[in-house]
């Protein structure tokens, strides 16, 4: 079952969790959906994302993949309406990274780092508070476009994050959730303000779901060696410059238009 499997983002994000997938699953194809031209998603209102992701389903099953990561915590909020388009397994990132989450707290309290529009859903807070965890929920929109432009641990970067997060960095959380995908491209900035805790990024986790259930539905490849293909509705610049940075091997680059 060759097919490929495509993952999807608003930008370079959602790399971070390609990155663990190609790992975890070596011998699949994959095709990267960076939606450039609609960056960011958290800042969307909701109703005007759920028909942009729409087009972005509609557009990935035209391409014949056999499954899509949502690789973005606030498209994985939309994750229904995907789901009822697609005949194939659609998987988001919040449901295995706050497994993850669940396995690793201590002291049962956690700090939530994400957009506005994923905090203010209340998923992380009413998954992770079924479960006896305390919820510390941040909103740190503004570093998505500056690990969108590459300079996620700069002098300046490291500034900018100790002044957004000095407020929380004493608090007594013992994990740090990146419910941000982009997030993941600044931990080295971020850890120097939030010091020695647990950090959780979406990648491993999900990656380790996504092969539950390609198993599950017999659809696991087995390709010799995967194909990585990068699409971005907007520049390219950016998504391959971040792919490289990661060491993501891929065959090209395709601009494409959902409009």
């Amino acid at each position: 079952m060759n097919m490929p499997i495509a993952l999807i983002d608003s930008g370079v994000g959602g790399l971070t969790v390609l990155q663990k997938v190609m790992q975890i699953l070596p011998n699949e194809s994959y095709i990267y959906l960076a939606d450039n031209a609609f960056f960011p998603y958290g800042t969307k209102p909701f109703d005007v994302l759920d028909v942009r992701l729409q087009k972005v389903t509609n557009y990935l099953i035209s391409l014949g993949v056999k499954a899509i990561v949502v690789a973005c915590n606030t498209a994985s909020l939309h994750i229904e309406s995907m789901q009822k388009q697609a005949k194939f397994p659609v998987i988001d990132v919040i449901v295995p990274t706050c497994k993850d989450v669940l396995s690793l707290t201590k002291n049962k309290k956690v700090c939530l780092l994400a957009t506005d529009a994923t905090v203010h859903s209340g998923v992380y807070q009413q998954i992770l508070n079924s479960n006896g965890v305390e919820v510390v929920p941040f909103a740190c929109s503004n570093f998505v476009p500056i690990a969108e432009s590459s300079v996620s641990n700069t002098f300046q970067t490291k500034c900018v994050v100790r002044e957004h997060l000095a407020q929380i960095a004493g608090d007594d959380f013992d994990t740090v959730i990146f419910g941000c995908t982009h997030f993941g491209l600044m931990k080295e900035s971020i850890n120097q303000v939030l010091g020695n805790r647990n950090y959780v990024e979406c990648g491993d986790a999900t990656a380790l779901h996504l092969k539950q259930i390609l198993q599950k539905h017999n659809l696991l490849g087995n390709a010799k060696s995967g194909e990585l293909n990068l699409v971005t509705t907007g520049k390219a610049t950016s998504l391959e410059k971040v792919a490289r940075s990661l060491r993501l091997q891929f065959t090209d680059i395709k601009v494409v238009q959902l409009d």
